[in-house]
C-alpha cells in the first residue's frame, strides 16, 4: 500500500473516532463533569472494588488526576474506600447508594446512544467493528511500546 494512502486512511480513521470522544466530553459538561470524572464515575461503575491504580489503568488519565476525583466524589458521598484485607494499604473505591443512583443515571444516556448505534450493525458487521479496532489498537500499542524500548 502507497505510504500515501495510508497516511489519508489514518487520518480518516482519527476523524471518525473524534466525535465519539466530543460526545462523550459534552455529555459530561451537560451534567456537571469533567471527562475525566465522568470515566471515572463510569469505570467505578462497571468494575465494583476497584483500585485506584485499576481505574487508572481503565481511563488511562493520571494517577493525581483520579486521586483529585476520587476525593471530590468521596467527599460528597459519592463513594467509600475500604482497605483490601490482603493489603491493607490499597483501599477499592466502591460507590455509596447515593454514588451508585447518581452515576446509573449519568451514563444511562450515554449507553443507550451507544446500544442504539451498535443495532445499526449486523451482528457480523458488530464483529468486524470490534474486531478490526481491537487489531488497530493492539498494533498502535505494541509498536509505540517497542519504539520506546528501543530508545532506551
Amino acid at each position: 500500500m502507497k505510504e500515501e494512502l495510508i497516511r489519508e486512511q489514518v487520518k480518516r480513521l482519527k476523524n471518525s473516532t473524534r466525535p465519539m470522544d466530543k460526545m462523550y466530553e459534552e455529555y459530561a459538561k451537560s451534567i456537571g463533569l469533567s471527562y475525566a470524572a465522568f470515566s471515572v464515575l463510569w469505570s467505578v461503575l462497571f468494575n465494583e472494588n476497584c483500585t485506584q491504580k485499576e481505574i487508572c489503568q481503565r481511563t488511562w488519565l493520571p494517577k493525581q488526576t483520579v486521586n483529585s476525583i476520587i476525593t471530590d466524589f468521596y467527599k460528597n458521598g459519592m463513594v467509600v474506600l475500604e482497605e483490601r484485607p490482603e493489603d491493607r494499604r490499597t483501599k477499592t473505591v466502591k460507590l455509596t447508594e447515593r454514588g451508585k443512583t447518581y452515576a446509573q443515571d449519568a451514563v444511562c444516556h450515554i449507553r443507550h446512544a451507544e446500544y442504539v448505534a451498535m443495532k445499526q450493525f449486523t451482528e457480523e458487521e458488530m464483529e468486524t467493528l470490534i474486531s478490526l479496532m481491537q487489531k488497530y489498537a493492539d498494533t498502535c500499542l505494541e509498536t509505540v511500546r517497542e519504539s520506546i524500548k528501543n530508545e532506551k
